[in-house]
């Protein structure tokens, strides 16, 4: 794996033609490494993007939630919330209620953590 970026330059850099909107969501991956929770998302990206394929990983979880469904294994990622919150932690929602730029208990495929990083992926 190659690394792109971390933490706030990942907000940055995924944004206009590389945005993970348009993306397509290939796999969830969880591990724990040490006491820590791991959540790697790994992405097919838009056409115009820079690179076809990334991952990006949250790690120091504090949070994670998705809702399987058979008839959505994966997905397009159509709306997006992904920004860093007041407290520090990063949140991303690839399936979220609203536009808003908040957390919110209604949103779907939720991941909450201390810190993210992003790679390049095969």
């Amino acid at each position: 794996m190659h690394l792109l970026c971390e933490n706030e330059e990942v907000l940055s850099r995924f944004a206009g033609k590389n945005s993970l909107i348009d993306s397509e969501v290939e796999k969830f991956e969880i591990s724990k490494i040490s006491e820590s929770i791991i959540v790697d998302v790994h992405f097919r990206m838009r056409p115009s993007s820079d690179w076809s394929k990334v991952r990006i990983r949250f790690c120091g979880c504090l949070h994670y939630w998705f809702n399987f469904s058979i008839d959505r294994h994966f997905y397009l990622v159509d709306r997006l919330k992904f920004f860093r919150s007041d407290d520090g932690c990063f949140y991303a929602s690839f399936d979220p209620y609203d536009d808003s730029a908040s957390v919110s208990e209604e949103d779907n495929d939720v991941v909450y953590s201390e810190s993210i990083q992003a790679y390049l992926s095969n």
